[in-house]
């Protein structure tokens, strides 16, 4: 007899396979780099259907343990890619927006940062408004490490939790605390970065204002679905919030749905969206990269 816990599993691989074609398609469409955002899609969709195989497998072999444990697992590290995915569009919407934000000028034309830099050795990125929308670029870059730190904590945390040693058991939830503390800060700012790409609306490119209307509004599902998380860890010994085991109306309304609601939002911009050619990355990294350093004298 199908259970509940079964039942949505079943439901997220009637979801996500089809997703997951229609994500490659946009990644291929867009091109394979990885600050576009839509491959870390991919990998969230990739995520969920192996750990739902794994779920129905676990109620086919109750026997098999592991099929179990690697379930909850997966079910616990959506958070990191859907993050990822978030940033690396808005880096896409900052990038753009960089291009065309306005520079002091004087009346003849001639820039004022140009020549305050040249006789009294300031530097021009720090006065004009594109040098704050580049620093969140390259911030956003950075950001991807702990993100890849709070994952692994994460898998590492649920793997000791899972474990028959006693030492492991009690790690694993520390681990995991850790974790998801990480992703609260990482939401934090991508809040705060997203809501500073807001102010600077104007300066965006057309085709790029949904892109980032679409990262404003996945951030209440994201804050929904890290809530869960946090719920399912601190208060473990819950029957309603738990990764397994917990309450099946809590985990589709906290994670599940607003996990399909954050892709098929992305999905659907990435479809609207024209091609972010890859030259135009690699330019835009290049000035970034090649920027003028604080003292540096041109």
């Amino acid at each position: 007899m199908i259970n509940s816990k079964e039942t949505l599993a079943i439901v997220e691989l009637v979801v996500y396979i089809p997703t997951l074609v229609a994500t490659l398609a946009i990644v291929i469409r867009h091109g394979f780099k990885r600050q576009l955002g839509w491959i870390y899609l991919a990998i969230f969709c990739t995520i969920r259907i192996v750990g739902s195989i794994l779920e129905v497998l676990s109620h086919n072999n109750p026997s098999n343990v592991s099929d179990k444990e690697w379930a909850g697992i997966f079910q616990s590290i959506g958070l990191s890619p859907l993050i990822l995915a978030s940033f690396g569009i808005l880096k896409r919407v900052i990038d753009q927006t960089s291009d065309r934000a306005p520079t002091f000028r004087t009346h003849n034309g001639h820039l004022v940062v140009n020549t305050l830099s040249t006789r009294f050795g300031i530097v021009k990125r720090i006065l004009g408004p594109a040098t704050a929308i580049s620093r969140r670029s390259r911030l956003i870059q950075l950001l991807q490490l702990p993100a890849t730190i709070a994952l692994i904590l994460c898998i590492v945390g649920g793997v000791d939790e899972a474990s028959s040693n006693e030492s492991d058991q009690k790690t694993g939830p520390r681990l995991f605390k850790a974790g998801l503390i990480m992703f609260t800060v990482l939401l934090v700012i991508l809040i705060i970065l997203a809501l500073a790409s807001l102010k600077e609306i104007r300066n965006t490119p057309s085709q790029e204002k949904r892109l980032l209307f679409a990262v404003i509004v996945s951030l209440p599902l994201l804050t929904i679905r890290l809530l869960w998380g946090l719920l399912s860890v601190f208060l473990s010994h819950s029957t309603v919030f738990r990764i397994s085991g917990g309450s099946v109306v809590a985990q589709g309304c906290m994670a599940t749905l607003p996990e399909f609601l954050i892709v098929l939002l992305f999905d659907g911009v990435g479809f609207l969206s024209q091609r972010y050619k890859a030259q135009e990355i690699d330019l835009t990294e290049n000035q970034s990269m090649h920027a003028p350093k604080l003292g540096s004298k041109r």
